[in-house]
């Protein structure tokens, strides 16, 4: 019987990697569409620092225009103070004189404030683009890591069949019967350790009578509050890990 529960002991590290790999199948391509989100995140930022940068140049080249424009009709308005003939014509030159001097120191303010809103865009604009190359190289290397990982699934999960049909034509086909049945009720835990005569799968305790039975080791017994079948670590040649399995991913 101990090599039953060593069959069986098998068979559950197998169909919990099985899980894992069905796991994996799902959560990959998740992790993969999240990873291609978060890249799309952080180079829409930089296309918008880049507009911003660009909209700002505009602005400053249109405003550039208007003051040169200003400055051609001051120099013009200028030109005409000697051709008026009465002070009423020339005090109404110089106030339009003052006006468009005003109206061209505003522009160049505007102006100053935009090559300072420029030189800051600039300087926020490469330390995008930096942000934005290393994003690429870490998430396009994670990709790659997830695409070998996709790849293999398929290898593994095929060596996994394998190794549950050469343990499961060794194991009883009652007993197979019925590790199927109580792993399908329990996450796919079938057998589990007693420890202390205690299960450790529902983690109640054992009858003393049916603990002394699992010590002797001559039978497959099951839990009678989870039905799941029971072992000692000494009789089943097995160290704990085994009733669990290997992580996967």
């Amino acid at each position: 019987m101990e090599e039953q529960i060593k069959r069986l002991l098998e068979i559950q590290q197998v169909d919990l990697r099985l899980a894992e790999i069905h796991k994996l199948r799902h959560q990959l391509p998740q992790e993969m569409e999240k990873l291609e989100a978060q890249l799309k995140a952080e180079k829409d930022k930089l296309e918008q620092a880049r507009a911003g940068l660009e909209s700002l140049k505009l602005r400053r080249r249109q405003l550039e225009r208007d003051l040169e424009a200003g400055g051609e009709r001051v120099r013009k308005t200028q030109a005409r103070l000697f051709e008026v003939k009465t002070n009423k014509e020339y005090q109404a030159l110089l106030k339009e004189i003052e006006t468009a001097k005003e109206a061209n120191g505003v522009l160049e303010e505007q102006i100053l404030l935009l090559m300072e809103q420029m030189e800051e865009g600039a300087k926020k604009l490469k330390e995008l683009e930096e942000q934005t190359a290393l994003a690429e190289r870490t998430i396009s290397g994670r990709q790659k890591e997830i695409q070998d990982r996709m790849a293999n699934l398929d290898s593994e999960e095929s060596k996994a069949h394998q190794a549950r049909q050469r343990a499961a034509e060794q194991t009883d086909p009652a007993c197979m019967g019925t590790y199927e049945r109580v792993a399908r009720s329990h996450g796919g835990i079938g057998v589990a350790r007693v420890d202390g005569g205690t299960c450790q799968g529902c983690f109640v305790s054992i009858p003393p009578q049916l603990y002394n039975e699992i010590l002797k080791g001559g039978s497959l017994i099951q839990c009678p509050f989870c039905q799941r079948f029971l072992y000692h670590l000494e009789n089943s040649g097995k160290s704990q890990e085994a009733e669990v399995g290997p992580q996967v991913g």
